[in-house]
């Protein structure tokens, strides 16, 4: 007997669950009138469009009109159904679309009216999914009568989706999981856009490159792309805020292709005017349409117009860059090639009635070509510091190198003219020499070692410092000569690149002059001049007025004593002179005086 009962309880549970209509059930079309109005008032012109398949589009059939949808629908709800209803103790059934639009109003069985943003005096671009309830005490056996009003605005992708009716619980959990689902995406990809954005205009304030600015730009432009998503009802008109976000999505779309120009590095130049027609005629274009309040604008022209854009980009992109043997490179080349082909199949979506009210897959693409476009510009910043460290490197190379060369070289001159000085002097000790003349070589060899040393001081380019310290070093042995010296050095302007090198040529060069004046001339006075002036300038004349490239200074030293002699040693260090001159760059003169005495004129030219 208790075997029988089991049985009969579960041959009853079986019945009931076959005759219970399957849930849920899917809408597919409605009787539909519409209500065309020149305001947002009901009152219009009515027209009876009679039974319409859903999905149903207004910008599709009413372009730049504004008005109201009415829309009824047949829900069958059999004896069972509704009976469970009430013995489960539900609520009701849940009603859910993909787009119902954010402004409207429905009711079951010319019941009360719900409303949802009725009175809301703008409305907005992007209209996310619906879900409504349909109470259990307001439905009856058989066919119920579901009627949903809907405003419409211009060129606001207004309209209704296919409608499901199904379990309260489980419909609404669905519903959840797709506005989840989607504001998620949303919010996940506008953070990691923001991030990259900001981190490419800190890298853009640390090197400048125009690519950085571009793409935080870019990424700027997508962040506020994303704004629509979390909101309803807009503070501008519906135009105004619809040709914004159009605005965001073009600039978004253009900078980012001339983010792929800037990459490659090659001049293109049809691509580059290309893309500066796109980003000057965007704005003007998409407002324009916003403003006569036609969709198409955006949705048949401006979109494929971008994605043209995208592949022509994305192919040359994909064409240069795809040699290099770098995995960033490449991952970003396929993402651009993936993220244009899902713009195509949205598009293609997008005059499909089966797609309205589904998420685009492009939204999914950009948050992985975002993602690739950060990492590319962390590559590039990276590569671009190692390249700065090498350059470093190697230039503290060359310096270090330069700099080991020249201290041989100054070591090299130190032993040739000091050694040799000291050798000699070592000479006249062991041939006991006058004390007068081993002072006289000593203080030579003293000169010339200070003088060496004062040629590796860094004079930041100053000549007059290095004239006044040869003056500092020869002044004592002008005194014990008796040799009086007259100092006329102008404020001199200072050289770009005065070398060491250079350096030791004008103290050399110097030193002999006044070596042979203090040994040879039996001069009472020296004037030594040194001024700016220009190449032309003649001895004797006043100085020009120093300016342009080609200025020169020129320092000249002139003696009374008895004028030029002919020995074979002044005809050695006039040739000596005359050798650093012309390594120095510089042009020496050697004249004799009217009555008496010797000039030494040195020009030599700034540089």
């Amino acid at each position: 007997m208790r075997f029988l009962a089991w049985l009969s309880l579960a041959w009853g549970l079986l019945a009931s669950a076959a005759f219970v209509q399957p849930l849920p059930i899917t809408l597919e079309e409605a009787r539909l009138s519409v209500t065309i109005s020149p305001s947002h008032r009901e009152q219009g012109e009515l027209r009876e469009l009679g039974r319409q398949p859903l999905p149903w589009k207004w910008d599709q059939n009413f372009p730049r009109q504004q008005g109201v949808m009415h829309f009824t629908l047949d829900v069958p709800i059999e004896q069972t159904l509704l009976a469970q209803l009430k013995a489960d103790g539900r609520q009701g059934l849940g009603v859910s679309s993909l787009q119902m639009g954010n402004r409207y109003r429905y009711r079951i069985n010319g019941k009360a009216w719900h409303h949802v943003g009725w009175n809301q005096p703008n409305t907005q671009f992007r209209t996310g999914p619906r879900w409504q309830l349909l109470a259990a005490q307001d439905l009856q056996e058989g066919v119920n009568i579901l009627e949903i009003d809907i405003r419409a605005e211009p060129a606001s992708n207004a309209g209704l989706a296919r409608i499901e009716v199904g379990d309260e619980f489980t419909s609404l959990a669905e519903h959840e999981r797709e506005v989840n689902h989607r504001k998620g995406l949303a919010l996940m990809s506008g953070t990691l856009s923001a991030l990259i954005g900001l981190m490419a205009l800190a890298l853009w304030w640390q090197s400048r490159d125009k690519a950085y600015l571009v793409t935080g730009l870019g990424q700027a432009c997508f962040v506020l792309w994303q704004v629509d998503f979390f909101i309803d009802y807009p503070p501008v008109p519906t135009w105004v805020f619809n040709a914004a976000r159009s605005a965001m999505y073009a600039y978004y779309a253009g900078l980012m292709c001339w983010v792929s120009v800037l990459l490659v590095r090659k001049p293109a130049p049809w691509l580059n005017r290309l893309l500066q027609a796109y980003l000057w005629t965007a704005l003007p274009t998409l407002v324009a349409g916003a403003a006569l309040q036609d969709y198409r604008v955006y949705e048949r022209f401006w979109i494929p117009a971008s994605l043209l854009l995208g592949a022509v980009c994305m192919a040359r992109y994909t064409h240069v860059m795809w040699k290099k043997s770098d995995g960033t490179v490449r991952l970003n080349a396929s993402l651009a090639g993936i993220t244009v082909a899902f713009g195509l199949y949205d598009l293609v979506l997008t005059f499909s009635p089966s797609g309205f009210g589904r998420a685009n897959l492009l939204n999914y693409s950009f948050l992985f070509y975002n993602f690739a476009v950060g990492m590319m510009m962390v590559r590039n910043y990276w590569s671009m510091q190692n390249r700065i460290l090498k350059l470093r490197y190697e230039g503290a190379l060359k310096v270090r190198q330069a700099t080991m060369l020249e201290r041989q070289r100054l070591m090299q001159d130190i032993h040739d003219s000091v050694g040799s000085q000291l050798v000699a002097l070592v000479s006249l000790v062991n041939s006991s020499a006058p004390r007068e003349v081993l002072r006289t070589h000593t203080f030579e060899v003293l000169d010339e070692l200070r003088i060496a040393v004062d040629a590796i001081e860094n004079v930041d380019g100053d000549l007059a410092v290095v004239l006044a310290t040869m003056r500092h070093r020869l002044q004592p042995r002008l005194d014990s000569a008796g040799v009086s010296l007259v100092w006329e050095v102008d404020a001199l302007p200072r050289f770009e690149l005065l070398t060491p090198k250079d350096i030791q040529h004008i103290q050399r060069i110097l030193l002999e002059v006044f070596t042979n004046i203090i040994q040879h001339a039996k001069a009472t006075r020296v004037v030594f001049a040194a001024h700016c002036e220009l190449p032309d300038s003649t001895e004797g004349s006043p100085p020009k007025v120093a300016q342009g490239p080609r200025r020169m200074i020129r320092v000249s030293i002139s003696d009374d004593g008895i004028g030029m002699g002919s020995t074979t040693t002044r005809g050695r260090g006039l040739a000596n002179m005359q050798s650093r001159a012309e390594m120095l760059g510089a042009t020496l003169a050697v004249t004799a005086g009217e009555v008496r005495g010797t000039t030494v004129s040195l020009a030599i030219p700034l540089h």
